[in-house]
C-alpha cells in the first residue's frame, strides 16, 4: 500500500506556498480559512504520530512496557502532545 504524504509546509516549492498563503489571505474570512486548516492538520498530526507509535511497538515489544492497541497509541499520543 503506498502513502501519499505531502511534505511540510516549508519543504513546499515556493510558488505552492505562496499560493497557499494567497487563497488565505485572499478568503473573505481569512480566520475561517486558516481554522479549517488547523482542524484538517492536527487530527491528520495526532494520526500519524499514532501510527508511528503503533509500529514501533509492533516492531520491537521492549519500546513500551505493554502492549499498545490503535486506541491505546492515540490516547498515548494525545496525552503525550498536550503540553
Amino acid at each position: 500500500m503506498t502513502t501519499i504524504t505531502e511534505p511540510p509546509f516549508d519543504q513546499l516549492p515556493s510558488a505552492r506556498r505562496r499560493r497557499l498563503v494567497r487563497n488565505i489571505a485572499g478568503s473573505r474570512y481569512p480566520g475561517m480559512k486558516a481554522f479549517e486548516a488547523l482542524g484538517l492538520i492536527v487530527p491528520f498530526y495526532l494520526l500519524v504520530f499514532a501510527s508511528t507509535y503503533l509500529v514501533m511497538e509492533r516492531a520491537s515489544a521492549a519500546t513500551f512496557t505493554q502492549p499498545l492497541t490503535r486506541t491505546d497509541a492515540l490516547y498515548f499520543t494525545v496525552t503525550d502532545t498536550s503540553l
